[in-house]
């Protein structure tokens, strides 16, 4: 039960701001940290520069798509039991709307938002999220037929299951190398899109 749960929110971007505020919102007990503040984990506690957070109270940890998954932080985490989780699959969890996932390199933000527009243009709800900006959580605010869920390379890393009924890779050309090292391994990222995908589209 999410809302029986309690968080840990690794990062300080876009994505603790919009977890942080769903939790307040629906009274979720939730911890947050930043990687640079940690200083040490280390019998089931991270110690961090200002406080200590108590690893035995954590549910589930939120990881920020900014952290690359080979951070040794959360290489710790991992080795302390953490379970991770992302904004995505928590939305997943709780959202009865069929979602269509799209990525790419380029064209992910214009294509999700006209997929919107033409879906309610014809009397369809939906809403365009994720990494176009609007929190994922904004989905939960009303009914949708779909959700139009734009997904970067960051993000696909860290999720682990993604239920889809579409699954869209747009295009793909070498980007964000510095972080996945190779196209290949880029694509391979990429491709995590279509698992669990009831149909895919490239």
């Amino acid at each position: 039960n999410i809302f029986k749960s309690s968080f840990l929110i690794i990062g300080e971007g876009i994505t603790f701001e919009h977890c942080s505020k769903f939790f307040r919102e629906n009274d979720i007990n939730y911890y947050f940290t930043s990687t640079d503040d940690i200083v040490d984990i280390n019998n089931n506690e991270i110690i961090c520069k200002k406080k200590k957070i108590d690893l035995d109270k954590i549910d589930y940890t939120v990881i920020s798509p900014g952290i690359s998954p080979t951070n040794h932080v959360l290489k710790k985490l991992a080795s302390s039991g953490c379970k991770f989780t992302t904004d995505v699959e928590i939305i997943q969890n709780l959202s009865q709307s069929k979602f269509i996932c799209i990525t790419g390199t380029n064209g992910k933000t214009s294509t999700v938002n006209l997929m919107a527009d033409i879906l309610n243009d014809n009397n369809i709800s939906a809403i365009a999220c994720g990494n176009n900006g609007i929190s994922v959580f904004a989905s939960l605010e009303s009914t949708y037929d779909y959700i139009l869920l734009e997904l970067s390379s960051y993000q696909l890393e860290h999720i682990n299951r993604l239920n889809s009924f579409i699954s869209i890779v747009l295009n793909l050309s070498e980007d964000h190398l510095e972080r996945h090292g190779s196209l290949e391994n880029y694509l391979e990222i990429k491709k995590k899109i279509f698992n669990c995908a009831k149909h895919k589209l490239i």
